[in-house]
């Protein structure tokens, strides 16, 4: 880990915002399997719903039925995959981070030692752009391709069937890769001269050459140099053209495809006429997208209401959600749907078993559902004389009592809940009785007899 990110010197500020329904503060967004992962404005990561395998990254697994912050006010971009029960997220220096089910590896250490907080992957710092599955596809700043994990089906795209569970490799010499997108064995990818390429299984024509032969290497999907950007669901692909048209194939149950019919394409295949098309977003059975006007559309699966559309009538075609016209993004999950308007706001629907729609309960929604703005924890840097990766919460986990450790001379503990709120304070001690909280995260504020302060995550448990 670099040295600008191994000492941190920290005090705690608090933004008192209120709870409000319609909360403005969201900048993006990405679904999981039962999972949801958000970005505030304010760089602040906030994940809920299911952690069966610690990928909400708040040092447990269990899970979470509204928006709970995750570290520090640091994070650029996230994604994860319906298809998949991890997260990736890039940090502002473009660092690349991963928690959740390790099955493959892909975050470092053991195979299946499932991570329940962030972890660093990788050392580069020049990452661009990502795609996680079985196997994860990034692009660095510099242009190049990069793969990692499950090859199965030549899914890597280096010209074999070789697992890369621990190590990143290049795929081929191009520095011209603009685009990635991941589904549960195959690729596809978008260069900056606008021509389309995909590898990896193809039984479904979810590679787009007109075969169900899998490519172990990178092949262009026909001639045009007009693509503009991509969306892989887990055996099926959006496309949108510089044009403004749509365009899928792939597997076709349910009719995630969008053309009318349940038959799987294997070529890319025009959605409708319309040419004012602006995002797409493929989720496992049902797709997403928005057009120039603001307007939000769905198709596919519905069987949990994840299209939005107050049924439970799967559609075959693009059909109209409601008729606001100031959506501006939309991801979709295995059952369920995040989406952002353009004034911040974050609104879910769909599946709610794992409390994966953020509004506090695990009942279903068959309509786009308003989601509150919790209130940041905001670390920031601080200048002063405790040096933080010496000061030690043990245990921790923690069950009945924590020690702080490495520190003379303490003035005052304070401890916090994740959302920021006081819950107790401690005066000339460095033991902490803790039995009474409930299981979960908690942040520890320390100050010492000269007025400096550090701040440190605790997780409180119940397991003995």
């Amino acid at each position: 880990m670099r040295k600008n990110r191994s000492i941190e010197k920290v005090f705690l500020l608090f933004l008192l915002t209120p709870f409000l329904a319609y909360s403005q503060c969201w900048k993006e967004i990405s679904t999981g399997r039962w999972n949801s992962v958000g970005v505030k404005n304010d760089g602040t990561l906030w994940t809920w719903g299911n952690n069966w395998y610690g990928q909400l990254g708040d040092g447990t697994t269990d899970y979470k039925t509204s928006p709970i912050q995750i570290g520090n006010a640091n994070w650029k971009s996230i994604i994860t995959t319906p298809a998949e029960d991890y997260v990736l997220a890039i940090k502002s220096d473009d660092s690349l981070w991963g928690w959740g089910s390790n099955f493959h590896g892909l975050m470092g250490g053991a195979i299946n030692e499932n991570k329940t907080s962030p972890v660093e992957i990788g050392s580069a710092a020049n990452i661009k752009s990502m795609s996680p599955g079985e196997h994860i596809l990034t692009v660095r700043t510099d242009g190049t391709l990069w793969a990692r994990g499950d090859n199965t089906f030549g899914q890597l795209g280096d010209g074999t069937i070789t697992d890369q569970n621990f190590n990143y490799i290049q795929i081929g010499t191009g520095t011209n890769w603009k685009a990635v997108g991941v589904g549960v064995f195959h690729s596809i990818a978008l260069k900056t001269d606008g021509t389309l390429w995909a590898w990896g299984y193809n039984s479904t024509g979810q590679l787009g050459d007109g075969t169900n032969v899998y490519k172990t290497s990178p092949v262009q999907i026909g001639t045009d140099t007009n693509w503009k950007s991509i969306s892989a669901g887990p055996n099926y692909n959006l496309a949108l053209k510089t044009d403004g048209t749509l365009w899928a194939w792939g597997y076709n149950v349910n009719g995630k495809v969008g053309d009318g019919t349940t038959i799987d394409k294997f070529v890319p295949t025009q959605i409708g006429t319309s040419s004012d098309w602006k995002s797409i977003a493929a989720g496992v059975n049902h797709s997403l997208a928005i057009k120039n006007s603001g307007t939000l559309w769905a198709w596919g699966d519905n069987s949990t209401g994840q299209l939005g559309d107050g049924t439970y009538l799967n559609k075959l075609v693009p059909t109209q959600i409601g008729v606001q016209t100031n959506w501006k993004t939309a991801a979709g999950g295995y059952n369920h749907t995040l989406a952002l308007k353009t004034d911040g706001s974050l609104w879910s629907w769909g599946n709610n078993g794992s409390g994966q729609l953020g509004d506090g309960t695990i009942v279903e929604k068959i309509i786009p559902t308003a989601i509150s703005c919790p209130a940041s924890l905001t670390l920031q840097v601080s200048d002063n004389g405790i040096k933080n990766e010496e000061i030690v919460l043990y245990p921790n986990p923690a069950r009945t009592s924590f020690m702080i450790k490495n520190l003379s001379g303490i003035k005052m503990v304070k401890v916090y809940n994740e959302e920021g709120r006081l819950i107790g304070s401690y005066t000339n001690t460095n033991v902490v009785n803790i039995q009474s909280l409930q299981q979960g995260i908690y942040w520890v504020k320390i100050e010492d007899l000269k007025g400096n302060t550090v701040m440190k995550k605790l997780i409180k448990t119940e397991e003995k």
